[in-house]
């Protein structure tokens, strides 16, 4: 291409978080969570994206990671589905495409918008025991499980007996501690629409959860769209609003799911070695950020606050 030439700008995040140069008192990861959204045909990525990365910098308008890897920190980039909006293998390739490009490692779940097949057939390294796409893989912050909570022709999780036997087994034989991935909501929402589409079994989960509360540090997951926080089976749990779109908690409906247009949002995430921090920052938001002791932000408090 000639430098005259003007190259098309790739699709770039409206708003990006400041993350501190955090190497010290014994951080081992900085993760950014996201709920994406793609480009490509159908594609909508409507769960959580992690990526455990330590970045230099960050535009305040701009996605340029500048990710920088240290001995305290083993980058990998988590998204907990939906990988794809109606399970097409073209979206499929545009996300391997993209992935292939990315500058850390990336681990995959699958959501209720998949098809589990068609993503096995371009992601055939996923491919685990008994069909489903389970995961493993070790990070300084602790061992990331991957889970697959998809069950064909509903939109509702299930984790059925050859998927608890496999996570019992894998939180068995490693002493952990372990960081959990999966789409599903595995507690009540207490919205009626959307726990009808939680995960079923989610006794049984956290059942299999409480017996190891004490080598798991936090559960991950999306599916709702919606800023959520609490704990499953004594086991510290959060989610995220989605960059796709947002839900909102509608609790006096019984029916039907609900979609706003609140800003679109994603998560920091500082991991050590005693305590995990959480946070949900809205990239959508397209508006001034003011700088305590700045001009704009004097005048914004005196027009703004509460006298």
């Amino acid at each position: 291409m000639s430098v005259d030439t003007p190259s098309e700008p790739a699709p770039q995040l409206r708003r990006e978080a400041l993350l501190p140069n955090e190497r010290s008192r014994g951080l081992g990861t900085v993760a950014v969570v996201c709920t994406m959204a793609g480009v490509a045909s159908g594609l909508a990525l409507a769960t959580t994206l992690m990526a455990m990365q330590v970045a230099d910098s960050m535009s305040v308008r701009t996605c340029p990671y500048r990710v920088v890897t240290t001995s305290e920190v083993q980058p990998i980039l988590v998204i907990t589905g939906d990988l794809s909006d109606w399970g097409d293998r073209d979206d499929y390739e545009w996300l391997k495409a993209r992935l292939d490009q990315f500058p850390v490692p990336a681990r995959l779940c699958i959501g209720n918008h998949d098809r589990r097949a068609t993503f096995l057939s371009v992601f055939p390294d996923y491919d685990g025991p008994g069909g489903f796409a389970h995961g493993v893989h070790d990070t300084a912050a602790g061992r990331c499980l991957f889970l697959d909570t998809v069950q064909p022709e509903t939109h509702a999780g299930h984790f059925c007996d050859v998927r608890q036997q496999w996570l019992e087994a894998r939180l068995s034989e490693h002493p952990g501690p372990f960081l959990m991935f999966m789409h599903h909501n595995p507690m009540p929402t207490h919205i009626e629409p959307v726990d009808r589409i939680r995960l079923l079994d989610d006794a049984v989960f956290r059942n299999i959860v409480g017996r190891h509360r004490d080598s798991i540090r936090h559960i991950f997951f999306g599916h709702c769209h919606l800023p959520l926080a609490g704990s499953v089976a004594g086991v510290p749990a959060s989610s995220l609003r989605g960059t796709n779109h947002a839900s909102y908690p509608t609790f006096a409906e019984k029916e039907l799911l609900s979609a706003s247009d609140l800003p679109e949002a994603y998560g920091v995430v500082f991991l050590g070695e005693d305590y995990v921090t959480v946070h949900m920052v809205e990239f959508g938001y397209a508006g001034p950020i003011r700088i305590e002791g700045s001009p704009d932000y004097k005048a914004w408090d005196r027009e703004t606050m509460a006298r």
